[in-house]
């Protein structure tokens, strides 16, 4: 595969594929991420980068001056570090090897060899994710192949500041409550002395009502300045959406 694009689009992307932040675990609440081996797959101009396993996908679609189609799996840290001192582009290229090259710069690091790629086109092709197209207004609450039963629509800086808010429980599990009136509420408790909630402004809804509880910093995967859609049902995998990336998330069970 072969491709070029601009360079502080390529680590933006990179980076927040990664969806690095706090998540719970077994010691507490700490610094993690989705992880840093990545799935890319070039088609045309259009460039899918995929992360995950079979709680969490992340997908972004990315365009790019595409100049061979082809699949390679990376890993995104060795390609970040170089990024850094690279100028206002740079053109990716794999083939034995992955070679990065910007004006007279260049380096060479290995792909990732048995990776199983497998959970990325299974997950997407078998729920019809592969096809479905990001709305302004989405008003069809069957997406690919998920039937959900809510859709509401906040803007990412909202989201972002709420989620913020939510860590300072330090609980790493959050609620997700679209109510009858389409009231769109997000909380998190640890405690009853240790909690706290936030009621967003929709910028559109769609359908019933919904209760869904999640964990880690899903907020982390999105820009400044988008427009999430969220697909929503009860006890069921959160669907967000963006004009250029995907999020899947299964819910979190309670004890």
């Amino acid at each position: 595969m072969k491709f070029s694009m601009k360079t502080k689009e390529m680590r933006e992307v990179f980076e927040s594929i990664q969806v690095k932040g706090k998540y719970a675990s077994s010691t507490g609440f700490t610094s993690s991420s989705l992880g840093a081996t990545i799935h890319l797959i070039l088609q045309g101009n259009n460039l899918v980068i995929f992360n995950g396993n079979t709680t969490f996908i992340a997908r972004a679609n990315i365009s790019v001056a595409g100049e061979e189609d082809g699949t390679c799996t990376c890993d995104v840290l060795q390609i970040l570090s170089y990024l850094k001192t690279f100028g206002e582009s740079v053109v990716f290229q794999s083939a034995d090897f992955i070679t990065l090259t910007s004006g007279n710069k260049k380096a060479t690091v290995p792909y990732i060899i048995g990776h199983d790629t497998s959970i990325y086109n299974t997950i997407t092709q078998t729920l019809g994710l592969d096809t479905v197209a990001y709305e302004v207004s989405p008003t069809q609450t069957k997406v690919g192949k998920f039937s959900f039963e809510g859709i509401f629509s906040v803007t990412s800086d909202d989201f972002a500041s709420c989620m913020q808010s939510m860590e300072l429980v330090k609980a790493g599990t959050y609620k997700l409550d679209f109510g009858e009136n389409h009231e769109v509420k997000f909380s998190s408790r640890k405690s009853t002395e240790n909690r706290y909630e936030e009621v967003l402004t929709s910028v559109h809804s769609h359908g019933e009502p919904a209760t869904i509880e999640f964990t880690s910093p899903i907020h982390k995967f999105f820009n400044k300045g988008q427009l999430l859609n969220f697909f929503v049902k009860d006890e069921f995998p959160i669907l967000i959406m963006a004009n250029d990336r995907l999020l899947l998330k299964a819910p979190s069970i309670s004890n």
